[in-house]
């Protein structure tokens, strides 16, 4: 089968598409052939596949005629096209797949819309609500229907949880046959048995683009509130960058230590250092840090909301606390940090989910499925 694959953003890029793309074309380029385009310049080669780079010169008009020709080009030689977003690169596939009748499969891993207007704080409603009623003008508005017309042309809408899948029917008003959820792969090498103990400082990590609704602004409160409480000391490594960086900075003691972009590897490896994983978002798909953090043995603290609640379950692979809550987030990290049975009992439990549910071998049993109907 000949597939195309349409993707933002490759390596040397960092982010989720630039690396699926990457191991789904090493797993599978034995039994099908892949040609790949994306916007990102100069792309690191990919065994078993041949990648066009769109100019991102002139405005995103042009940019996205330029794609839209290319994906026509490409698609006439494709079985299939699988783009990795529904909107940057999502419609452009979708239109040239529905007018050439080659079969287009769209994955979808968040909103773009409400992640723009909640970003630029355009909006304070979450997901749901946000999609019932926009209140981020036209752009936001454009947006959304841009994703609407991309799940209608599509063929089918892939996403990594349960979550997401309910809001491509609910909101979108997509039918539920159209849509697979294939959850996110990860090595699954067994971690080493970690013998969680009493010690004098605890390091903890964080993890993601630096959003608002990530709430890392909440992680440095709570871990400022436990170290005032004088029972234990925590210091926190934040890793990632974005537009909520100075802010954070701004109320950050020398216990707090900002450690930029890393690679996966690197940043897989200051997960598996750590004592303890915190992800305090009040929004997420299906949280590929916590993931991470389960591969490698690392207990984990989590928010209880949609998607990362598949994964967090609270006392049996996780501690789920309250969004927007500190000080719930701050007793649980003691909690955990003074109990290490507890820490050992979640890392492992969490350490057997992914090797069951989230591996390569199943995921890509399901995507060739996918891809065969």
């Amino acid at each position: 089968m000949k597939v195309l694959i349409v993707s933002s953003i490759m390596p040397p890029e960092i982010g989720g598409p630039a690396s699926y793309v990457s191991e789904i074309v090493s797993r599978l380029n034995n039994k099908h052939q892949f040609r790949i385009i994306t916007f990102t310049k100069d792309p690191q080669p990919v065994d078993g596949a041949d990648i066009v780079a769109i100019s991102q010169n002139g405005n995103s008009v042009i940019r996205q005629t330029r794609l839209l020709w290319e994906v026509f080009k490409k698609t006439f030689w494709a079985d299939k096209v699988y783009s990795m977003d529904p909107t940057v690169v999502g419609l452009s596939s979708a239109i040239a797949g529905k007018i050439l009748r080659k079969k287009t499969y769209i994955k979808y891993v968040g909103d773009p819309a409400w992640e723009s207007a909640f970003g630029e704080g355009k909006t304070k409603k979450f997901l749901g609500n946000f999609l019932d009623r926009p209140d981020s003008g036209l752009s936001g508005r454009i947006l959304i229907l841009a994703t609407w017309l991309t799940f209608r042309l599509a063929d089918k809408i892939i996403v990594p949880s349960v979550f997401l899948s309910l809001i491509v029917t609910e909101k979108y008003k997509i039918n539920e046959s159209k849509v697979r959820v294939i959850y996110n792969a990860i090595e699954t090498n067994r971690p080493p048995v970690r013998k969680y103990v009493k010690k004098p400082v605890y390091t903890v990590v964080s993890a993601g683009r630096l959003v608002t609704w990530k709430r890392i602004d909440g992680v440095i409160r709570a871990i400022n509130d436990v170290n005032s409480m004088g029972k234990i000391r925590v210091r926190l490594r934040i890793i990632g960058d974005g537009p909520q960086r100075p802010s954070l900075e701004s109320i950050s003691g020398s216990n707090i230590e900002f450690l930029g972009r890393l690679s996966r590897e690197e940043t897989r490896r200051k997960i598996a250092e750590a004592d303890l994983y915190i992800l305090n978002s009040v929004y997420e798909g299906l949280p590929h840090t916590v993931i991470e953090a389960f591969s490698v043995g690392t207990p984990v603290i989590a928010t209880d909301i949609p998607g990362t609640n598949e994964i967090a379950i609270n006392n049996q692979t996780a501690l789920t606390v309250k969004p927007e809550n500190p000080a719930d987030l701050a007793k649980a990290i003691t909690r955990l940090m003074e109990n290490p049975r507890l820490s050992n009992k979640l890392a492992l439990a969490g350490a057997k989910l992914i090797a069951s549910r989230f591996n390569w071998k199943t995921s890509i049993q399901f995507l060739g499925g996918v891809l065969g109907e």
